[in-house]
C-alpha cells in the first residue's frame, strides 16, 4: 500500500539560525511501519528560495 503526503515548508525563519521542523503525520505512518520511498521536491520560480513544498511517496508491505 502506499500513501502519497505533501509538505509546505517555509524556510526564512530570519538568520542563519538552523529550524528544525517535525510534521506528526509523517512520523505517525512512519512509526506504523512505512517507509519513506521517494521524495520530489516541488519549487517555484517566485518562491523557490524561501518556501517549498515536498511529496513524499510513503509504502508499506
Amino acid at each position: 500500500m502506499q500513501k502519497l503526503i505533501t509538505v509546505t515548508t517555509h524556510t526564512n525563519k530570519g538568520g542563519n539560525n538552523f529550524h528544525e521542523e517535525q510534521y506528526p503525520p509523517v512520523n505517525e505512518l512512519l512509526e506504523d511501519g512505512y517507509k519513506v520511498v521517494n521524495v520530489y521536491p516541488i519549487t517555484t520560480a517566485a518562491t523557490g528560495s524561501y518556501m517549498f513544498a515536498l511529496v513524499i511517496v510513503l509504502e508499506k508491505n
